[in-house]
């Protein structure tokens, strides 16, 4: 459903400002919102993260009316199923073509940022995964196994060790090709995003263990008062 302002007039698209403030916001908190921590959260402390990733959204945005939290959780989704879609084209794209050159869609910035986020899982299935369905038998005498070396036929096990396989790798089968790397900035920012959502769980159970100090306290205060008076 399209979001509307108060006029009944379309809302602007989000900027490419809008949008790094969105992730790189959502990445600071992901654990909470959809990792597995998320579960031991309650609505409010969840609606106040998502309060501050549409704080910083608005912080460097050029709309009049400040994007909604309904707004911006729209648009995060929105976002995934982009980039989910751009990397479901490639992959069909490249089985098309066998493993050989292929026109593959890049991912932009925003997309790169969330690839590093999402677990791949979410994003393409698992990788590698075969589906049986569409044949009787399974022919391994084509499969290669990839070595540090090179690439070496199932069974030769003789060459595992001395030496690499003939096979180039651009023979290979396309679903044994080197991944591509991400740029060093993308990965920069995945392990930034891990560090911050570490620090932020280990104060989420500091701030329990100082809660339970201090019930214990009182407990304890109580006794003591019960004691004068007895």
């Amino acid at each position: 459903m399209e979001l509307v302002d108060t006029n009944g007039k379309r809302r602007p698209n989000f900027s490419t400002k809008e949008c790094e403030a969105l992730v790189d916001t959502v990445g600071l908190h992901y654990d909470a919102l959809f990792g597995r921590f998320s579960s031991t959260l309650t609505n409010n402390r969840k609606n106040e993260l998502w309060d501050d990733v549409t704080e910083k959204v608005n912080a460097v945005s050029s709309v009049n009316i400040p994007r909604s939290v309904a707004e911006v959780k729209k648009k995060y989704q929105v976002l995934k199923s982009s980039v989910k879609k751009i990397e479901t084209n490639n992959s069909n794209e490249m089985k098309k073509t066998g493993g050989g050159s292929a026109i593959l869609q890049p991912q932009n910035t925003v997309g790169e940022k969330i690839l590093a986020l999402v677990p791949r899982v979410e994003i393409s299935g698992i990788e590698g995964g075969i589906d049986i369905s569409k044949m009787s038998t399974v022919d391994t005498a084509p499969l290669n196994l990839i070595s540090v070396t090179g690439l070496i036929p199932i069974g030769d096990t003789g060459s595992r060790t001395n030496k690499p396989a003939d096979a180039s790798e651009e023979n290979a089968p396309h679903f044994f090709k080197k991944q591509t790397k991400r740029p060093l900035e993308t990965t920069l920012f995945a392990l930034q995003a891990k560090q911050v959502k570490l620090l932020e769980t280990q104060t989420m159970q500091l701030a329990q263990i100082v809660d339970l100090l201090a019930e214990r306290n009182s407990i304890e205060k109580e006794k003591l008062q019960i004691m004068k008076n007895n």
